[in-house]
This record gives C-alpha cells, structure tokens and sequence, in this order.
C-alpha cells in the first residue's frame, strides 16, 4: 500500500452470499459463495461437540502468519463455503463484517469465522490474525451485556473480522468457514 489512508477512498463495500443445498458441511459438500444472492433457501447446520474439538495447526510462533487449514476443513461440523475461481484479481482493503442467521439448543455457543486464500494447488490459506472471526454468542449485543439464546430461536449475529488487505489472484478462490469448536486463542 501506498497510502497513509486506510482503507482506500476508492474502495467500495461488496458483498457475497452464503447459498447451498442445505450440506455445506466440509470441502467435499456444496457450499458456494456468491456475489449475487441466491433464491434458494436452505439452510445448514451441524453438530457442535465441546469433547471432539477442530484442532488448529497454528501454534504461538505462528499466530499472525498466514497456515494452510485445510487438513481440518473436511469435517462435518465445519461449513465450508467457497468462491468460483476469479476470472480476475480481486483487491479487499479494509474491515471485513460477517452477518449470520443462526439457531442452536444451546443456550450460549461460539461461533468462528476463517477467510480464507484458496490457491490454485489446493491448499486453503487462513487470512487475518489470530483472534479474528470470534463471537460468544451470550456477547451478541456487546460486552456490555450478556444475553443468553432462547433454544431454537434465530437470531442475526454480525462477527467482526477486522481489517485486511490482500489481493486475490486469478484463478484462486475465495473460501469461508465457520464453526464452534476452536475459540479464544485455539486458533
């Protein structure tokens, strides 16, 4: 970057869509990201176990380096939704914001959110640091209040993955992940 200005007074907001036919679950499923949204309404869930955690292949020494994560990606309790290769490079310069629509038995979760680099081998990079994508539900409204789920109710939940600044490639795939299991320091 050559600017003191962040992010860019040319950049402009984009948005991409979740869609899928109801079974985003791993890489080896259906989950698409869009950058026009779908008719199609299905949703997708999975099964958070606290005793079967995602195990994370970051370690302290390698906690703001971008790691290859796709060794745990084929999990059924991770959503894994993924770009078309781009035709054309495609710059994000700036914060990024997730909304979800969310429901669980539980009355408080956590939910992760990892963006991902997809490159043309395969291997499907983390971007953003290490605490980044994060959100106890009962946090929802803020830290200033806890504000437990209501089991099976939906609720819109916005997880913040801050700032970033990459340059997708021709060919690459932007790719999203979410899940329960890694929180707080895990990743």
């Amino acid at each position: 970057m050559t600017r003191n200005i962040f992010p860019p007074p040319e950049a402009h907001e984009r948005s991409l869509f979740l869609t899928s036919d109801g079974h985003a679950n791993s890489i080896e499923r259906d989950g698409l990201l869009q950058w026009n949204a779908s008719s199609m309404i299905a949703i997708d869930s999975y099964v958070y176990d606290p005793t079967e955690p995602v195990i994370s292949k970051m370690n302290n020494k390698s906690i703001e380096l971008p790691v290859d994560i796709n060794s745990y990606l084929h999990r059924n309790d991770i959503l894994v939704y993924t770009t078309e290769p781009l035709n054309k490079p495609i710059t994000v310069v700036g914060d990024i914001v997730i909304e979800l629509i969310i429901s669980s038995t539980a009355r408080d979760t956590d939910f992760v959110i990892e963006l991902m680099n997809m490159m043309t081998d395969g291997r499907s990079i983390k971007l953003g640091s290490k605490t980044a994508g994060q959100l106890r539900t009962r946090y929802r409204d803020g830290f200033g209040k806890e504000i437990l789920m209501l089991s099976n109710e939906t609720y819109l939940i916005r997880i913040d993955l801050h700032a970033i600044g990459i340059t997708f490639l021709p060919h690459h795939r932007i790719r999203l992940a979410i899940m329960s299991s890694i929180f707080l320091g895990s990743v």
